[in-house]
């Protein structure tokens, strides 16, 4: 008989919020032909600060899913807490920004979400498969992330 493990939503609560916000940036930068850089930085910024929220329960606390394999404890809730605040300022003022650079403001907010769900499961990962998913999708998010400002002329 094949053994399950139970999944505390409550711990990946706010990895899931991201990664909501993930792909509401990406569907909001498809349905709209030239989707504003501030509405999608917005969405990226009320997601972060949303999934820091969703992670405020778990503050002082240890609790584990996927059968122990990722974690929100005393290690990994402070790491978390600083990405999605750093997330949440980077959109901030990447709004502030005036210059058109010519790149894509969708593609950029969806790969720092992405870099940052990549990051937090690096925090909270218990084991080295853990470990080496989050550095994966933190890796892959980052070099399509720096691929993107190849063809302008500042990026060289």
């Amino acid at each position: 008989m094949m053994q399950t493990t139970s999944i505390d939503w409550g711990v990946i609560a706010p990895l899931t919020v991201l990664v909501a916000t993930g792909l509401l940036v990406l569907l909001a930068d498809l349905s709209f032909s030239a989707a504003p850089r501030r509405l999608l930085y917005g969405l990226g910024a009320v997601g972060s600060v949303a999934a820091f929220l969703a992670s405020l329960p778990l503050a002082g606390q240890t609790e584990s899913t996927f059968g122990g394999s990722y974690a929100s404890d005393g290690f990994s809730w402070p790491f978390d807490a600083l990405l999605l605040l750093t997330l949440a300022l980077t959109f901030l003022l990447s709004s502030l920004r005036k210059a058109e650079d010519g790149g894509n403001p969708g593609a950029y907010a969806a790969l720092l979400i992405f870099c940052t769900i990549g990051g937090a499961i690096m925090a909270g990962a218990t084991d080295l498969i853990g470990i080496f998913i989050g550095l994966e999708v933190l890796s892959l998010a980052l070099y399509a992330l720096a691929g993107t400002g190849y063809p302008r002329r500042a990026s060289a």
